[in-house]
């Protein structure tokens, strides 16, 4: 579920989340023009927080790994958010 945030040129974002081959862990990938410090949310539908993670972003690509294989199956939203910007997918 690729998505692309519509930034200023400086300070362009390009984030996916998606699940690895055996749905136990999920991926996210960030691709920045400069570092900076973002937190991974993962709640439910009634917005309770399954997960909190906060990583330093560098410029250019990251790829982030979440366990996730002790959760029950079902919906999810997964909101990456820096002081500037915030995406949310489910």
């Amino acid at each position: 579920m690729p998505c692309i945030q519509a930034l200023e040129p400086e300070e362009k974002t390009a984030v996916s989340a998606y699940f690895d081959q055996d749905e136990t862990s999920i991926i996210i990938n960030t691709i920045q023009i400069k570092s900076e410090l973002d937190q991974v949310v993962i709640s439910d539908p009634s917005g309770r927080i399954i997960i909190k993670h906060y990583f330093y972003a560098n410029a250019g690509e990251d790829i982030i790994r979440i366990k996730f294989d002790n959760f029950s199956s079902g919906l999810y939203f997964v909101t990456i958010a820096n002081d500037k910007h915030k995406i949310t997918k489910k």
